[in-house]
């Protein structure tokens, strides 16, 4: 039988499947939790650096201005470094405006940084309360710490995530396979277990689980397939039962075909024999030969009301009768009277034997059955047989009975009717022979009369003189 589901332990990969994808879902939805937590950190230090360079603008850019416009190298300097020690700024540069150009006044570089941001404020002084730019001031912030502290707290989120999704999944798995998989399987080997050829054998499924108030889908695939199962065992059954009536259909078909076909046989045989001699010779040797009889005799009732020996099949001159057998008389006679079949196996010793060159026996069973037309019995058949004579044998002498007995009393009939044209011409060869008789002593009497008239003629003349 094809397997529909996965076999037992091929349910496994079932459950591989549904780990990796808890892993990879997991995952995704971890992946962009952890970059949105990143992205709101980034935005936070970067909002840090933004706010510091408010604090420089706000705090130190009017005294470096000051100090600028004074050209104190000393209190710049001590300023820029005063600066560069609130972050991780890494290069502060002050300029001043000589004819129009920046040029630089004082720089103070840090450590090198891969990554940096850069900003520019401009100084300026005032006079006569007027703001006039003098320079600028240029710092460079290093972002290599942002990045590292975002980088360390991915690396702690992914293996802190990556822990939790691990734990997480396995115990998913376990709970999976507990509750689902392992009643698949269940499922799959009752269903693999089938026996379409005995369905009976195969009880309902049940699974091994706690009874819950509400059924749930496990509940509705079990019902689902024990409902199968019975509309299967419903349909094989139907099948098996269609079955059987097509083929019984199709054997009474083929039964009713052969019947037919033998009857076209015996009719064909009797189609234009008029000889009521070869006619029931031929009809009793048919017969035989179909119903495997290996003896048979047919019998006429004839004008005298008694059953006379027409033809035979496998009889010798010892076992054909010579004289009528009276309606009522021994097993022929008895099926005459009461127009039934009689089909016996008590035969006694005595009885007519099967006879060949070889030997003899007595037939082991005996049929004998009248053929009739119209509640009239035209004759009788008897078989006689080694073997039992079968309900296929019987059924076709009752269908072929009427046809022979039409066939027995159209030949008779034609008989008959030879018989009186015989008659009718020999009788009308007689008249012939009579009319011929009768001319001949007309003729005689006109002689005789013509001479009676002569010798009366005379007499007169004679008379006369």
């Amino acid at each position: 039988m094809t397997n529909f589901f996965l076999k037992p332990g091929e349910n496994r990969r079932l459950s591989y499947r549904v780990l990796l994808y808890i892993l990879v879902c997991s995952l995704f939805f971890t992946t962009i939790s952890a970059a949105y937590q990143l992205f709101v950190d980034y935005k936070q230090k970067i909002a840090g650096v933004e706010q510091l360079l408010v604090q420089i603008e706000e705090s130190h850019l009017r005294s470096l201005s000051n100090s600028l416009w004074d050209l104190d190298k000393l209190q710049l300097s001590i300023q820029m470094k005063g600066i560069m020690a609130l972050a991780n700024i890494n290069h502060i540069e002050v300029a001043e405006i000589i004819q129009g150009e920046e040029k630089k006044f004082l720089n103070i570089e840090g450590s090198e940084s891969k990554r940096s941001v850069s900003h520019k404020f401009p100084l300026e002084h005032t006079i006569n309360e007027k703001k006039k730019k003098i320079g600028s001031l240029s710092l460079t912030i290093s972002l290599d710490d942002i990045y590292s502290s975002l980088y360390n707290k991915l690396l702690i989120i992914v293996l802190t995530k990556v822990l939790e999704i691990l734990i997480w999944s396995i115990f998913v798995l376990i709970v999976f396979q507990q509750l689902i998989i392992k009643h698949l399987d269940r499922m799959a080997t009752y269903i693999n277990s089938f026996d379409f050829d005995n369905l009976n054998r195969n009880k309902p499924l049940f699974l091994k689980r706690k009874n819950l108030k509400t059924p749930d889908s496990l509940d509705m695939v079990v019902n689902a397939i024990n409902h199968l199962r019975k509309s299967l065992l419903k349909d094989i059954n139907m099948r098996k039962t269609v079955e059987y009536k097509l083929r019984k259909t199709n054997t009474t078909i083929e039964k009713q075909n052969k019947l037919k076909t033998n009857q076209a046989q015996l009719a064909d045989i009797m189609r234009g024999t008029t000889d009521i001699k070869i006619l029931t010779t031929d009809i009793i040797s048919y017969m035989a030969e179909f119903t495997g009889a290996r003896i048979g005799t047919l019998y006429v009732v004839g004008d005298d009301n008694k059953l006379h020996f027409k033809g035979s099949y496998g009889c010798n001159r010892k076992q054909k009768p010579s004289s009528g057998i009276n309606i009522g008389e021994g097993m022929v006679g008895q099926v005459v009277k009461e127009k039934r079949m009689i089909v016996t196996s008590d035969l006694p010793e005595n009885y007519v034997k099967i006879t060949s060159s070889l030997g003899s026996a007595v037939p082991r069973h005996v049929i004998v059955f009248p053929v009739i037309l119209h509640e009239n019995v035209v004759g009788v058949m008897e078989l006689g047989s080694f073997s039992e004579f079968s309900d296929d044998h019987i059924e076709f002498i009752n269908l072929s009975s009427e046809n022979i007995a039409i066939a027995i009393d159209a030949s008779r009939s034609h008989e008959k009717l030879e018989a009186l044209l015989e008659k009718t011409e020999s009788q009308r060869e007689e008249l012939n022979d009579q009319k011929i008789q009768l001319e001949e002593a007309n003729l005689e009497l006109e002689e005789q009369t013509q001479l009676l008239s002569a010798s009366e003629n005379t007499l007169k003349q004679q008379r006369e003189e």
